[in-house]
């Protein structure tokens, strides 16, 4: 049952938390129960829409509040803060923040190395990335969903067509094959789970939610190293593949007991599934390149 904490005020807003217990899993496979590790609140993240009428001058603004589940964990020297935030446009986001102690090693006073950064005197802390990836197992308006990838492309200047240069295309693109795919920035690329069968009332396209992955930087470690061979999931930024009971983890089920990703996602786009009004799952991958600094010592 989960136990609830006294309520607390701040920002003038009375604001409840609730704390709910989880289970993991010790060294020995067994599984054991953790009180108070999973927070539940609400919280105000500012503006949430606003609007000042200009022939009025009457202005409209309300707040933006989500409901936040947050978790921690603690891997050795770092502590990773998951939030899932759900806000009132209907939208859902993951947010990953990294904290804890840096990693360091020793150095001698005086000298510098190209793959760290000196935080203090003889601790040399070095340059790493934190590379997360997130499971989606979407169900729009039912289970048979379709992937579609979006660009926003330029389109050249024609006298009868684009007179003014201004006009430029929407594109869509189906994914019908399981697979990996990459963000483009420049392009304004992103991804949307639609149901084919439903079409909204409104706009007459089909219903769907978009997906919206950061373009952060990728595994940098060379693809013939161990590092990456363990981490195949984290060399593209989006992977889709076909629903299967059990597959849960981007780097296999044995991380830690293998030299290369067994069982993980690229296994299981490697099938060249058809996605197409399927039963489909997305897993969208981001991270963090941290290369240290020195205020990042003693605490990050």
């Amino acid at each position: 049952m989960p136990t609830r904490a006294p309520p607390t005020t701040a920002s003038k807003h009375l604001i409840s938390v609730t704390y709910f217990d989880g289970v993991l899993t010790k060294s020995d496979g067994t599984a054991e129960t953790s009180k108070n590790v999973i927070c539940l609140h609400e919280q105000d993240e500012g503006i949430n829409w606003k609007h000042t009428n200009w022939r009025t001058g009457r202005a409209v603004v309300t707040r933006r509040r989500v409901l936040v589940i947050q978790f921690i964990i603690t891997l050795a020297n770092y502590e990773y803060i998951f939030a899932f935030k759900f806000d009132q446009a209907a939208g859902i986001s993951v947010e990953a923040r990294a904290t804890g102690i840096v990693s360091v090693v020793n150095i001698d006073e005086g000298k510098t190395a190209p793959w760290g950064n000196v935080v203090s005197t003889g601790a040399l802390a070095q340059n790493h990335q934190h590379v997360f990836c997130v499971r989606i197992d979407p169900a729009v308006d039912g289970n048979n969903n379709t992937l579609v990838q979006e660009e926003s492309l330029p389109v050249r200047m024609d006298p009868i067509t684009n007179p003014m240069g201004n006009l430029y295309e929407v594109r869509q693109t189906t994914i019908a094959t399981s697979g990996a795919l990459d963000l483009s920035p420049f392009n304004n690329r992103v991804f949307k789970v639609q149901n084919l069968s439903k079409k909204n009332p409104v706009s007459g396209k089909p219903v769907g939610y978009k997906v919206t992955i950061p373009p952060t930087q990728l595994l940098l470690a060379d693809p013939n190293s161990i590092q990456a061979q363990r981490a195949l999931f984290a060399q593209h930024h989006m992977w889709v593949t076909k629903y299967k009971d059990d597959e849960l983890y981007a780097g296999g089920r044995y991380t830690l007991q293998s030299r290369r990703e067994v069982g993980g996602v690229a296994d299981a786009a490697s099938r060249q599934d058809n996605v197409f009004d399927e039963d489909i799952v997305l897993w969208g991958v981001f991270g963090l390149t941290h290369n240290p600094r020195v205020e990042d010592w003693p605490v990050m």
